[in-house]
This record gives structure tokens, C-alpha cells and sequence, in this order.
């Protein structure tokens, strides 16, 4: 058996902090327009539909498609709304809901198809982007696009392994792509800027109503950085602000890990899922700044000691940037606050290890709310929250043995946190 003592050694204090707070019932879904127009789409029940909800009026559903792979969706004031999918058939599809309650319907692409993203304005200016393959060879791509009222297809992006638009309600419409040379974007009608180095495929692309704009990239030598754009001023190149938080590319899923969100103040978060190693859980991280100005550095929100599944970057009533992620169907959130200071008081920790037959038992008291997780080599783990002042157990499950290798870890919300790799003979 054996008895540990856990001291978290205090951050430096400064303003600028992630704040945990309650998720509550404050809005996840960003699918809602400044008017309070909000469309939904539901992604996993055939047939496909949009829903779009007026203030003061009832509901409408729009039924789009029977199955479908791959959706995106966006709203604008007024009651524009547009969803663009891939079909059974690898086709690009793309519909728009004006306010007058017609539907406007587009089949852009076909053959082997993906990605799709689309934004819209507030006169129905509509901009969609997808990836496409430009040869018999799986490695040959081409990123494609089509804008306007009408949706016309506009000049092939070649080489693009992946694309993303954003469209402000004022109409700032914002391309951005990333092939093996680089990392490009393309302001309403502007001649496209080179923003630095080649990325993998998490791409992020964001524009507010004054025109201010950001990219993010997983930049391959690099990792997560973010090229911004002030109002009236030009781009800056990327620049790596990770923090030494990676994004591991996946190999056989695309879906996204890089997520952001920007207000009409110009402040901004952008939040990714990270992790060490191929094999390990995910971990989300952010930063919080503000376009042209101040960010601050990259930060771990999620317990060391859970899996975290998505993060989903959201502004709050006032225009603070919020995220919100899933801790194995548990949900968090926390704020970005310019005022605030870091949670300093240290975590201290007591915990009795021992190991009887077919389990491990940790014993762990805290001096705050914390989680406490114990996990092998073997990837199997077991994890608790602990009330502060409480003692709880951690059982993990084991084969028979005569010695077992066991990490053990205890960290709060606030991200003080200690590790602690014993070998404890099994009675």
C-alpha cells in the first residue's frame, strides 16, 4: 500500500483567464441569426430537413434529401437560411431558404465529393465550398466553390486538400483553403493573400460584420496556428500559437477538430481537440484574444482524466467568447473573461493505493472538487469526480497478477494537476 501527497504548485496570477462556469441553459446551437432567426438541421435521421424558426412565427421544415453523408448549415438575419450536403450519389447539394418561405436548390458537383461548408448573408448571398478529386489517384484534389445569389460556380482552388467559408450578415464574405505549398484566404472580392505554410486538413475561416477575420490551421510543421485580419488593415502571416498542444491528423475520419468563433467586437476563441500520441484521449485546448490585438496563451479545459469528445466554440449574450465540450456525456463549459484571474489555491491531494484480486483501489481525498483517474498500459482506465473534502474510491479492473503497473492522477478544474506511476503487489 502506499500513501501520496499531492501539492499543485500555484500559476502566475494575471488577467486573462478560462473560468469554468455552469453549463446551464445558455445557448450551444450557434445556428441563430442577430434577429433570433435560427435554422437547425438534423444530421443523423433520414430524411434530411432544415427547420428554420422566425421570431413570432411558427416553425418551417424543408425537406431536403433522403440520406446524407456530410451537412452544413448556416443562418442570417431576416429569415435567409442555407444547408449544403453530399448525397448517396457523391454529389454536392446546396438549398436556400429565402424569407418569403421558397426554397432555392442547386446540384454544384459530382463523383467523389466531401467536406462541404457554406455561409449566407442577410440580402441571400450564399458562398459554398467543398473538395473534390481532380484525377483517377486518391491523392489528387481540388478545392471548388460557388457564391452569389444564384450560386455560380467559380474558378477551381487546385490542389486543396481543404476549404472553409465564413459570411458575416453584412455581407463580408471570407475563402480560405490550404494545399501542399500553403495556406491561402480570400477577403469579398479581393485578390487571394498567401498566409504562410501548408496545413493538414482542420481549416477554420471566420469574418464579423466590421470585417475583421481570422484563419486557423493545423500547420503541418508547426501545429495550430492563426492568421488574423483587423478591420481595414491586411493579413497577418500564421503564426504558431498552440501552445504545445498538438492536433494529430486523423487517417481514416474527417471529422473536424479545430473549431472557432468570432464576435463583432473582434474578439475571438478557437478551440481544437489535442493529444500527445495516435491511440491516446482527447484533450481539448483553446485561446481566447482578440483580432489584431492581445491573445492569450493556449489552455487546457478538459480533465486530464477524461476523454473529451467535441468543443463547440459559442458567444455568450455580452460577446464572450464560451466553449462548451463533452467529457464522456458529461458537459462542460467555461468562459474567456479579460478581467479574470486563473484559479490559484493549490490542490492538495491524499490518496492510498492497494491492489486486492481483480482490482485496483485508490482512496483519494481532495482539498477542492477534482477528478481522480487511474488507468494501465494496456489503455484501460476508470475515472470519478471527488467532492472537495470527501473521501471517494477509484475501483479499476484487472487481471489476475502478482504485480500491476498503475498511474494514478488527481487534477481540478482549474488544471493543477499531479501524476503518480506505481508498481503495487497484487493481494
Amino acid at each position: 500500500m502506499a500513501v501520496l501527497l499531492f501539492l499543485a504548485l500555484a500559476a502566475d496570477a494575471r488577467a486573462d483567464a478560462w473560468i469554468p462556469i455552469p453549463l446551464g441553459d445558455h445557448r450551444v446551437d450557434p445556428l441563430v441569426a442577430a434577429d433570433g432567426t435560427s435554422a437547425h438541421v438534423d444530421r443523423y435521421t433520414s430524411p434530411l430537413s432544415l427547420v428554420v424558426h422566425r421570431p413570432g412565427q411558427e416553425p418551417t421544415v424543408i425537406d431536403l434529401s433522403k440520406q446524407a453523408f456530410e451537412t452544413d448549415a448556416a443562418v442570417a438575419p431576416g429569415g435567409w437560411a442555407a444547408v449544403a450536403w453530399t448525397d448517396t450519389e457523391g454529389r454536392m447539394q446546396a438549398a436556400v431558404h429565402r424569407p418569403d418561405g421558397t426554397v432555392m436548390r442547386r446540384m454544384l458537383d459530382r463523383d467523389s465529393v466531401s467536406r462541404p461548408v457554406i455561409g449566407i448573408d442577410g440580402t441571400g448571398h450564399t458562398l459554398v465550398g467543398w473538395v473534390g478529386r481532380a484525377g483517377e489517384e486518391d491523392t489528387e484534389w481540388v478545392g471548388r466553390w460557388a457564391g452569389g445569389p444564384g450560386l455560380a460556380r467559380q474558378p477551381d482552388l487546385p490542389g486543396a486538400i481543404a476549404v472553409d467559408v465564413a459570411v458575416s450578415a453584412s455581407g463580408h464574405r471570407l475563402l480560405a483553403w490550404t494545399t501542399d505549398t500553403g495556406t491561402f484566404a480570400r477577403l469579398n472580392d479581393e485578390p487571394a493573400v498567401s498566409l504562410g505554410a501548408a496545413g493538414w486538413d482542420d481549416l477554420v475561416a471566420r469574418v464579423n460584420d466590421a470585417g475583421a477575420a481570422l484563419v486557423a490551421a493545423n500547420v503541418r510543421a508547426e501545429g495550430m496556428s492563426i492568421a488574423e485580419r483587423p478591420a481595414g488593415a491586411g493579413w497577418t502571416p500564421l503564426r504558431n500559437r498552440s501552445g504545445g498542444y498538438r492536433i494529430l491528423p486523423y487517417l481514416f475520419d474527417d471529422q473536424p477538430q479545430l473549431f472557432a468563433v468570432l464576435a463583432p467586437s473582434g474578439r475571438a476563441a478557437v478551440t481544437w481537440l489535442t493529444r500527445r500520441e495516435s491511440g491516446q484521449s482527447f484533450r481539448v485546448a483553446a485561446l481566447g484574444g482578440t483580432v489584431g490585438g492581445v491573445w492569450g496563451p493556449a489552455t487546457r479545459l478538459s480533465s486530464p482524466v477524461r476523454d473529451a469528445h467535441t468543443a463547440t466554440p459559442v458567444l455568450d449574450p455580452a460577446g464572450n467568447p464560451e466553449v462548451v465540450w463533452d467529457e464522456g456525456g458529461v458537459f462542460r463549459a467555461a468562459r474567456h473573461d479579460l478581467a479574470a484571474l486563473p484559479d490559484t489555491v493549490p490542490l492538495r491531494a491524499t490518496a492510498k493505493l492497494s491492489a486486492r484480486g481483480t482490482r485496483v483501489i485508490a482512496r483519494v481525498r481532495c482539498s477542492k472538487a477534482c477528478d481522480a483517474g487511474l488507468s494501465m498500459r494496456d489503455g484501460s482506465s476508470e475515472a470519478r469526480a471527488i467532492r472537495a473534502n470527501r473521501t471517494s474510491e477509484v475501483r479499476l479492473r484487472i487481471e489476475r497478477r502478482r504485480r500491476v503497473r498503475v498511474t494514478l492522477v488527481v487534477a481540478d478544474r482549474a488544471g493543477h494537476t499531479q501524476r503518480w506511476t506505481r508498481t503495487l503487489r497484487v493481494r
